[in-house]
Protein backbone atom coordinates (compact mmCIF):
# COMPACT_ATOMS: atom_id res chain seq x y z
CA UNK A 1 0.00 0.00 0.00
CA UNK A 2 2.83 2.24 1.18
CA UNK A 3 4.60 1.63 -2.94
CA UNK A 4 0.84 2.19 -4.69
CA UNK A 5 0.67 5.95 -3.15
CA UNK A 6 4.29 6.48 -3.49
CA UNK A 7 4.32 6.01 -6.99
CA UNK A 8 1.15 7.75 -7.20
CA UNK A 9 2.89 10.80 -5.61
CA UNK A 10 5.28 10.78 -8.03
CA UNK A 11 3.77 10.31 -11.28
CA UNK A 12 1.68 13.37 -9.59
CA UNK A 13 4.79 15.75 -9.22
CA UNK A 14 6.04 14.11 -12.95
CA UNK A 15 2.78 15.22 -14.67
CA UNK A 16 2.49 18.67 -12.80
CA UNK A 17 6.12 18.73 -13.87
CA UNK A 18 5.45 18.21 -17.65
CA UNK A 19 2.50 20.09 -18.05
CA UNK A 20 4.81 23.29 -16.19
CA UNK A 21 6.89 23.36 -19.35
CA UNK A 22 4.36 23.05 -21.92
CA UNK A 23 2.96 26.63 -20.95
CA UNK A 24 6.57 27.95 -21.50
CA UNK A 25 6.45 26.55 -25.10
CA UNK A 26 3.43 29.34 -26.36
CA UNK A 27 4.37 31.84 -24.46
CA UNK A 28 5.31 33.89 -27.40
CA UNK A 29 2.95 32.66 -29.85
CA UNK A 30 -0.08 35.79 -29.21
CA UNK A 31 3.23 37.94 -29.76
CA UNK A 32 3.71 36.37 -33.05
CA UNK A 33 0.12 35.99 -33.87
CA UNK A 34 -0.19 40.29 -33.78
CA UNK A 35 3.02 40.27 -35.46
CA UNK A 36 1.20 38.42 -38.37
CA UNK A 37 -1.94 40.61 -38.29
CA UNK A 38 0.31 43.55 -38.55
CA UNK A 39 2.28 42.07 -41.73
CA UNK A 40 -1.18 41.30 -43.48
CA UNK A 41 -2.84 44.43 -42.38
CA UNK A 42 0.29 46.45 -44.23
CA UNK A 43 0.41 44.17 -47.25
CA UNK A 44 -3.52 44.80 -47.82
CA UNK A 45 -2.75 48.58 -47.84
CA UNK A 46 0.18 48.42 -49.95
CA UNK A 47 -2.19 46.88 -52.71
CA UNK A 48 -4.87 48.90 -52.56
CA UNK A 49 -2.44 52.30 -52.67
CA UNK A 50 -1.15 50.34 -56.03
CA UNK A 51 -4.15 50.17 -57.23
CA UNK A 52 -5.67 53.36 -56.95
CA UNK A 53 -2.53 54.71 -58.32
CA UNK A 54 -3.26 52.40 -61.41
CA UNK A 55 -6.10 53.75 -61.64
CA UNK A 56 -5.72 57.47 -61.65
CA UNK A 57 -2.78 57.09 -63.89
CA UNK A 58 -5.31 55.41 -66.71
CA UNK A 59 -6.24 57.94 -69.28
CA UNK A 60 -9.68 58.63 -69.92
CA UNK A 61 -9.77 58.50 -73.09
CA UNK A 62 -8.45 54.34 -73.50
CA UNK A 63 -11.72 53.83 -71.50
CA UNK A 64 -13.41 56.18 -74.61
CA UNK A 65 -11.19 54.06 -76.82
CA UNK A 66 -12.63 50.85 -75.45
CA UNK A 67 -16.43 51.63 -75.88
CA UNK A 68 -16.45 53.27 -79.20
CA UNK A 69 -14.20 49.98 -80.04
CA UNK A 70 -16.97 47.53 -78.66
CA UNK A 71 -19.72 49.96 -79.98
CA UNK A 72 -18.05 49.46 -83.67
CA UNK A 73 -18.13 45.80 -83.41
CA UNK A 74 -21.38 45.42 -82.68
CA UNK A 75 -22.75 48.21 -85.41
CA UNK A 76 -20.67 45.60 -87.82
CA UNK A 77 -22.38 42.30 -86.52
CA UNK A 78 -25.40 43.95 -86.28
CA UNK A 79 -24.89 45.37 -90.27
CA UNK A 80 -24.04 41.85 -91.59
CA UNK A 81 -27.27 40.20 -89.60
CA UNK A 82 -29.84 40.10 -91.58
CA UNK A 83 -32.32 37.39 -90.33
CA UNK A 84 -33.32 35.35 -86.84
CA UNK A 85 -34.40 32.40 -87.13
CA UNK A 86 -36.18 30.33 -83.49
CA UNK A 87 -33.75 27.08 -83.56
CA UNK A 88 -33.88 24.24 -81.39
CA UNK A 89 -30.64 21.97 -80.69
CA UNK A 90 -31.04 18.20 -81.02
CA UNK A 91 -29.12 15.38 -79.88
CA UNK A 92 -27.99 13.89 -83.43
CA UNK A 93 -28.48 9.90 -82.14
CA UNK A 94 -31.64 9.99 -80.15
CA UNK A 95 -33.33 12.81 -81.91
CA UNK A 96 -34.26 14.57 -78.56
CA UNK A 97 -34.56 18.00 -78.14
CA UNK A 98 -31.40 19.62 -75.83
CA UNK A 99 -32.30 23.06 -76.01
CA UNK A 100 -34.07 25.83 -77.95
CA UNK A 101 -32.23 29.56 -79.06
CA UNK A 102 -32.43 32.03 -81.48
CA UNK A 103 -29.44 31.98 -84.66
CA UNK A 104 -28.29 35.15 -86.29
CA UNK A 105 -28.52 34.40 -90.16
CA UNK A 106 -26.46 36.52 -92.66
CA UNK A 107 -27.92 36.88 -96.22
CA UNK A 108 -26.24 33.73 -97.67
CA UNK A 109 -27.59 31.74 -94.77
CA UNK A 110 -25.05 31.27 -92.96
CA UNK A 111 -25.03 31.47 -89.41
CA UNK A 112 -23.23 34.34 -87.63
CA UNK A 113 -24.19 34.22 -83.94
CA UNK A 114 -26.25 31.56 -81.71
CA UNK A 115 -28.32 32.62 -78.26
CA UNK A 116 -29.92 30.01 -76.38
CA UNK A 117 -32.75 30.69 -74.76
CA UNK A 118 -33.54 27.42 -72.49
CA UNK A 119 -32.85 24.23 -72.25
Amino acid sequence: MKLGRIIFWIFLSLLLFACDNKKDEYSGLSGLIAEKNEARQSISEATAQKKTQNKSLEKPDDREDTKIASSRKKKEISSIVLYERDIEIVDSSSRKGLAKGVASLNKEGKIIKIKIISE
